[in-house]
């Protein structure tokens, strides 16, 4: 049955029927809205068009299909449907100037002679539900920053967990490496104290005494640097420096130990290599010392060397060193080369009390090499066949 076919009650018929009520109908703040089984409105009150923004259109009389003011997504007839099944649901609908409202309904269903009528009681849930969200909102956002601060003490109570294993091994393996030249300190010391010693004897252990006294000083000095480096409170001190000298000096310290074990050391410089360039001296004779020490103690024959190239950025001030440090030494397996940068760490085959450091000198040279914005490299190394470390350095170049 169309709109039009359907048969409208007479006025005088809703008057008789609501007066009773209709004063206290209209003077109630939530919406009221009754209406018979066809869809027939016979009363709206003031709070309902109010809220919809229609206080000048008549709803009685009219029927629900005319036109759907209650829902933006339910049909009339779905929506008249579900006010007869006596539901509680909520509708969405648009006030007259265009505002999403969502409306709540109760509704009742009764037969007034033989016909069935129903009254809707509707509520605007609008605020209510905007709240809701937000508290939903809140909670989802409050539930993420406490997953994320959880996430995150995980991560500080592993990284506190790793610095106190750190710590136990740190102390572990410090105990290990100051005990071993500080009982030859002692040993030789005490042989001094015999008068029965031959005048080459005590010069042998006076040798012995001095090299591990050297060795420890080296010793305290990186581990102190290492602390300093891993605290952040190592500075960098960038400063023009002549680099020709600093190689020079490197070629005149480490020219006589490689003397002494029967090793030829050489230093090769490339093409446009500068006299003068602009960065940290100490830092970057530190890298080159702990290097090319190495180098040499870990060779017993063939030779140890140096050799300095660059590359040049044209229209650029910065250029890029390359410091390549090779040897015929006993080499690394291939299995131990991600670890070489590792503090402590040490490869001990072949390797004598004498010739083992204290596993901190590449590890420093790595760190070092990064607050210089460069890096050092492990680029080959083969058991018994030697290694091959390049430190790569970005530089200011200087006029002398």
């Amino acid at each position: 049955m169309s709109a039009s076919q359907v048969p409208r009650p007479s006025k005088k018929y809703l008057a008789m029927s609501l007066d009773p009520y209709r004063e206290m109908f209209e003077e109630m703040d939530d919406m009221i809205l009754i209406l018979d089984d066809s869809g027939m409105i016979e009363f709206a009150n003031t709070a309902l068009r109010r809220q919809l923004g229609k206080n000048r259109i008549r709803f009685t009389g009219r029927n629900l299909s005319e036109r759907n003011y209650f829902d933006d997504l339910l049909s009339a007839e779905e929506l008249l449907k579900t006010i007869f099944e006596e539901k509680s649901f909520i509708t969405r609908s648009k006030t007259h100037a265009g505002e999403n409202r969502h409306l709540d309904w109760k509704t009742k269903v009764f037969v007034i002679g033989k016909k069935k009528k129903a009254m809707a009681i509707i509520r605007d849930m609008t605020e209510h539900m905007d709240l809701q969200k937000k508290v939903e909102d809140y909670t989802k956002n409050l539930q993420e920053k406490v997953y994320e601060r959880t996430h995150e003490l995980e991560k500080e109570k592993q990284k506190a967990i790793e610095l106190h294993q750190a710590k136990a091994l740190f102390l572990s393996k410090m105990s290990h490496e100051l005990r071993t030249p500080l009982t030859a300190i002692r040993g030789y010391a005490e042989l001094l104290e015999e008068d029965e010693i031959s005048d080459a004897d005590r010069k042998q252990f006076v040798s012995v005494i001095e090299k591990n006294a050297r060795g420890l000083l080296e010793m305290i000095n990186e581990t102190l640097n290492m602390i300093k480096i891993e605290q952040d409170r190592y500075q960098i001190h960038e400063k023009t420096f002549s680099l020709c000298n600093l190689i020079k000096h490197l070629m005149d310290t480490y020219q006589v130990l490689a003397r002494e074990k029967g090793l030829q050391f050489h230093c090769q410089l490339g093409e446009h290599i500068p006299e003068n360039i602009y960065s940290d001296p100490i830092a970057v004779s530190q890298i080159l010392t702990n290097l090319i020490g190495n180098a040499i103690k870990f060779t017993h024959k063939g030779k140890v060397s140096l050799s300095v190239k660059i590359r040049r950025f044209p229209k650029k001030i910065t250029q890029k060193l390359y410091f390549y440090v090779s040897d015929t030494g006993i080499g690394i397996p291939s299995h131990y080369h991600k670890r070489v940068f590792r503090s402590f760490e040490q490869y001990l085959d072949n390797q004598s009390v004498h010739e083992r450091g204290s596993g901190l000198g590449l590890a420093i040279s790595h760190q070092l090499a990064k607050l210089l914005n460069g890096e050092v490299k492990l680029l080959t190394s083969d058991t018994q066949k030697g290694s091959t470390f390049v430190f790569s350095l970005p530089v200011r170049i200087k006029s002398a």
